[in-house]
């Protein structure tokens, strides 16, 4: 039963991919490259930061892969945009400068035993299939060897003059969620046209129709994504700007958003695997029920939970979603015994107490341990410094994990069963999750004794100076 619904999910997936494909002639991405040699400069810096000589090879590997290579100048932006055509395979326009002039670049494509065709309204056209227009100093080019195109498209592009983005890296990448749309649609209209045999092939549309109608409703609200990775002496960078539309749900959370607070970058921890923290932001109340909607849909046709009141899945993400937006902070690394692993985090509410008491009810309920495939010990509750601490244990269930691998084979459960013991290793299965509450904030820990009183001391702790040191990276004039 539950191989043939994967299967099903599978299907329905294939059958509609190529169709979306492309729709429109109008660009959907672009790859910048701010030029080879600072490209070679921040890999060679790689390579020496994180012992990987290799990587110095990589511009060398890039330039092999596009055509005229050699008649490039390194000094100037190179950039290929990704075009949606309307056909099966995406058009690639090519953007370079040449060491000399656009015309002498052209002439080393075409050969010295033949000459230059003359351009036709500014178009040449080779003999191999690359289109090609002069603009400036730039040339734009549709290289015949990544499969040629329509001056249509290639005057498209250039009118829609795309510019590099403006962040600090070596590789910079522009993405347009909103230029996706037609694909997303036609996907969206092939679903309607895919035969539903049985209740499996139904409910298997109807996933993922709703996966669709959700990134669809994404896309819709953003207007490019660009992202900037940088090599600097203290590491890999990776720095993102996002443009929303105007008047979206998009919008008004990013207008929102606060700065984040001494109060959780007390939390910021050197020796951690990785730490986060994040300032206040305000998520629209129709935005916070579509997503409590679509999961509980999600979770009402998976086979594991079919048939379960889906009352206790909507209550639970009712619950998720108070925490999404308010200040928080995390750590995550190994604990001090050297042996497990230790996270703690503190998500800032006045209502602590009350969310937490709403909290351990909903994990009681055998339909959200069901869908959780976790059972959870009665909570052990203890005083520190005035403040109840409440600490539980979470246990595999394994029967629940075998219902959410469908299909498996004794092979794939033995792999499971050995996935979990070296997590019970770690002390993920095994180590306490504590919660306390104060009355301005909910902080929680998973790891051994000791974890959460630490935690509960970093509440009143100024901010940590790894958080200090990145702050000082991250600042645009240590780019």
């Amino acid at each position: 039963m539950k191989t043939r619904f994967a299967r099903t999910m599978l299907v329905a997936l294939i059958a509609v991919l190529p169709a979306t494909g492309s729709w429109a002639a109008t660009r959907i991405a672009s790859l910048y490259i701010e030029n080879f040699n600072e490209l070679q400069r921040q890999l060679s810096l790689a390579g020496t930061l994180y012992e990987a000589p290799s990587l110095n090879m990589l511009p060398i590997m890039l330039t092999s892969q596009l055509p005229g290579a050699g008649g490039m100048d390194n000094s100037q932006p190179i950039a290929v945009h990704v075009m949606d055509t309307g056909a099966d395979k995406p058009g690639i326009v090519l953007e370079v400068s040449a060491v000399a002039t656009p015309e002498a670049f052209l002439k080393n494509l075409v050969g010295a035993d033949a000459p230059l065709p003359a351009a036709v309204d500014g178009l040449y056209k080779l003999a191999d299939g690359t289109l090609a227009r002069i603009v400036g100093k730039r040339l734009f080019m549709m290289p015949g060897t990544m499969g040629g195109g329509d001056a249509a498209l290639l005057k498209s592009l250039i009118d829609s003059k795309p510019a590099m983005p403006v962040l600090p890296g070596a590789i910079r990448v522009t993405v347009l969620p909103s230029a996706m749309l037609p694909m997303i649609d036609k996907g969206l209209r092939e679903f309607e046209n895919m035969p539903a045999t049985d209740a499996e092939a139904v409910a298997a549309r109807t996933m993922l129709k709703a996966m669709l109608d959700f990134y669809r409703q994404a896309f819709s609200q953003i207007e490019a994504l660009h992202l900037g990775v940088a090599v600097q002496n203290e590491g890999f960078f990776l720095r993102s700007r996002l443009a929303p539309r105007a008047g979206t749900d998009a919008a008004a959370i990013i207008a929102s958003m606060q700065p984040v607070q001494n109060a959780q970058l007390a939390f910021i921890d050197k020796d951690a695997l990785f730490s986060y923290a994040s300032g206040r932001v305000e998520l629209p109340e129709k935005l916070k029920q579509g997503v409590i909607k679509w999961y509980t849909d999600m979770l009402a046709l998976n086979p594991v939970t079919k048939g379960v009141s889906s009352e206790a899945f909507a209550a639970l993400m009712a619950l998720s979603m108070k925490q999404i937006g308010r200040p928080l902070a995390g750590s995550f690394g190994v604990a001090p015994d050297g042996r497990t692993v230790q996270m703690q985090g503190v998500i800032q509410m006045a209502d602590a107490a009350a969310y937490l008491d709403e909290y351990f009810a909903l994990v009681r309920k055998p339909e959200v341990q069901k869908s959780m495939g976790m059972k959870f010990t009665e909570p052990v509750s203890r005083m520190h410094q005035g403040t109840k601490i409440m600490t539980l244990r979470g246990l595999v269930d394994e029967k629940t994990f075998e219902a959410m691998i469908p299909g498996a084979v004794p092979e794939q459960m033995d792999a499971m069963r050995d996935t979990i013991g070296i997590l019970g290793a770690m002390g993920f299965t095994s180590n306490d999750i504590s919660y306390a509450a104060t009355p301005g904030a909910m902080v929680y820990t998973m790891g051994p004794s000791g974890a959460i009183e630490q935690a509960l001391g970093r509440l009143k702790a100024p901010a940590s100076a790894e958080a200090t040191r990145i702050r000082t990276v991250l600042a645009p004039s240590a780019a």
